[in-house]
């Protein structure tokens, strides 16, 4: 359960499931197991400033939900 992914529209932030293991899931009537996870929702818009190895950024990422595993 350390998988963890991103979403291009929100440069600066990764997500993970909130168990760690398969025990810690809900085990469902067909076998699959349900592993939960949190997005990030902003209402408004929000400009964030970060730093990576090409160099330091200004981003304003748009009011949505971000972070939704396909």
């Amino acid at each position: 359960m350390s998988d963890r992914w991103t979403d291009s529209n929100h440069p600066t932030k990764s997500f993970k499931f909130n168990q760690k293991s398969l025990d810690e899931c809900t085990l469902l009537e067909n076998g699959n197991y349900l592993a939960t996870y949190n997005t990030v929702e902003y209402s408004s818009p929000v400009t964030i400033k970060y730093i990576n190895n090409s160099g330091t950024h200004t981003a304003t990422i748009p009011a949505g939900e971000y972070g939704i595993r396909s």
